[in-house]
This record gives structure tokens, sequence and C-alpha cells, in this order.
């Protein structure tokens, strides 16, 4: 059986050689599939409905201020500025699907680049193969965002409003607690399903109909291995943030000694330029942490799905529960 530890290593070996991978993995991070936030927060974030697809393509409509009744207004009065805000909107539809692509894209490189192990081939080769991928995995993402956002939408509003219009009560608001476990139950169940069905479609070449077959007898049979992997990879992406975060305090420190020598000195442009260069190279240093660990993410994904396969991989709490029923 292969240990968690070896797959950690073969995945840090596999983005370290690949590091051409991380600017697709810092794109893949947008989209969010896979990702081990996605997995354990997903429902949580669009519980709101704010990271729905169809909302955010909504909202970047909503920026220009046009409403219906403008639309009408403009048709049956000026029909060519009604065609111009036509066109305006369609412009600003093909931009916001154009970077999804972008991101779909990514993902589907940083996929089949992990698939590969350790190498130095080109990531913009790869990236050019991978567009054959983008439809059937744009597909499986968007399936599984809608089916999050509508799973929240009508169990966790619906136990919600059913405890506010019954008032705060104990019969309410433990429905409310039993249906947001059973949400989010439903939430891991997809973004598993939607994490294993991208590996079939661009690592194995299945369709998109026999990825989602193979993707859940896989899942059924190992649900409790990819649990201790999300919650794994959980633990790592926080301590990382507090990491991150001591850094960016370290980072700040000197800027309060430049923002006092620049009093003395009464050279506010010494406390601007500081500020600035500080800023940069905070903005520079999350940038490469979330591409790197986005990209350590998938490969780790793609890693557990290789072993998963060949029947390679052993739930660590099965295991130790096996050996302390062996010594008593």
């Amino acid at each position: 059986m292969t240990p968690y530890r070896q797959i950690l290593k073969n995945a840090w070996l596999t983005i370290r050689s690949r590091r051409g991978l991380w600017f697709f993995g810092f794109l893949a991070t947008f989209w969010g599939v896979g990702g081990v936030y996605e997995i354990i927060l997903n429902g949580l974030r669009l519980s709101t409905g704010r990271d729905f697809f169809l909302v955010k393509l909504w909202q970047s409509i909503a920026v220009t201020g046009i409403s219906g009744a403008d639309l009408k207004a403009a048709f049956f009065v000026r029909p060519l500025t009604g065609l111009t805000l036509i066109m305006m909107l369609l412009i600003i539809a093909l931009i916001v699907l154009f970077f999804y692509w972008l991101f779909t894209t990514s993902q589907i490189t940083v996929l089949r680049a992990c698939a590969k192990g350790p190498g130095r081939d080109s990531a913009l080769a790869g990236f050019a193969e991978s567009q054959k991928y983008f439809w059937p995995v744009f597909v499986l993402n968007l399936g599984g965002k809608i089916l999050i956002f509508f799973i929240f939408f009508l169990l966790s509003y619906g136990a919600l409003a059913a405890v506010l219009n019954g008032g705060v009560t104990i019969l309410g608001f433990s429905f409310y607690l039993v249906t947001f476990i059973v949400s989010l139950l439903l939430v891991l169940t997809i973004s598993f399903l939607v994490l294993l069905s991208n590996i079939y479609l661009t690592v194995k070449d299945y369709r998109l109909k026999d990825a989602v077959a193979a993707a859940w007898r896989l899942l059924f049979a190992n649900w409790l291995i990819l649990l201790e992997v999300a919650a794994g990879l959980f633990a790592l992406t926080i301590l990382i943030t507090i990491a991150l975060f001591l850094v960016v305090l370290m980072l700040m420190a000197p800027l309060y000694v430049l923002s006092y020598a620049s009093i003395v000195l009464q050279s506010p442009w010494l406390y601007y330029l500081s500020y600035l260069a500080v800023i940069i190279i905070i903005f520079l240093l999350a940038l490469v942490v979330t591409a790197g660990l986005t990209t350590f993410q998938l490969a780790v994904w793609v890693g557990v799905f290789g072993n998963l396969e060949k029947n390679q991989l052993e739930s660590k709490l099965h295991r130790l529960t096996a050996d302390k029923l062996n010594n008593t």
C-alpha cells in the first residue's frame, strides 16, 4: 500500500520540476474546482449564491446599470441604441466566457501534466493539447456548481425559513442543523464526483457519461480515503495561510520604522515608496503561494486517483482501527 506521504512527495517533485505549471495553477484557482477550499467550503460560499457562474455573469452585466426597462425603451424609441446595448451585453458575456475558457483549460493542463509525473516538457504545449477537453470539463464543472447552488438554495434556505416562521425553537433549530449537514454531505459528494470525473475525462480519455459513472464507483468505494485527503490538504492550507500571514507581518514591521524615519527626515516620498514596495512584495508572494498551492493540490488528487485505480491506497483511519482491534 502506498502511504500518503509518498503521494505528497511525488506531488512536490512533480510541481517542482514543472514550474511552468504554476502559472496555469494560478489561473485554475479562479474556477475553484478541485482545490481543497472548493471541496471543504464550496457549499458555505455558494449558499449565498455569489460564486455561482450565472450569478457572476449577471453581476458583470448589472455593473453597466442597464435594466429591462432601459432595453425596452431603447428598442422601441431608439432601435440603433437598442442594438448597441445588445452588442455591449454580448461583448461582456463573451469576455466572461473567455475567462472561464482560460480557467478551465488551465485546470485541464495541470491535471494532464501532473499525471505524467516529474518532467520538463513544455506547459504551453500541454495547454494547446488540453483545449480539446474544454467542453466536457466545462459542462461538468458548471453542472456541479448548478447542483450545489440549488441544493443549498432549496435545503438551507428552506430550513432557515422554517426556523424563522416557526420561531427559534429547539425542534426548528435541530431541523435546520440536520438539513445543513445533509446539504454539506451532498456538496462534498458532488465536489468529489466532479473532481474524479475531470481526471477520468482528461487523464484517461473517458467520455463524459463513462467518466461520471466510473467516478461514482471510485467515490463509493473510497469515500473515507477521499475525506482524509481533503482534510489533510485543508489543514496544510490553513498552516500555509498562517505562515503567509506571519511573513506579511514581518514585512510590515520595517514599514513602521520607515514611516517614523520619513517623519524625522520630513520626506513623505520615503514612506510612499517603501509602502508601495511592501505592497508589491506581498502581492507577488501571495500570487506565488496561491499558484503553488493550487498546483500542488491538483497534483495530490491526481496521485490519489492513480493509487485508487490500482487499489494501492488504504484509509489511515481504517488501518489504525484495524491495528487497535488486533492488539486487543
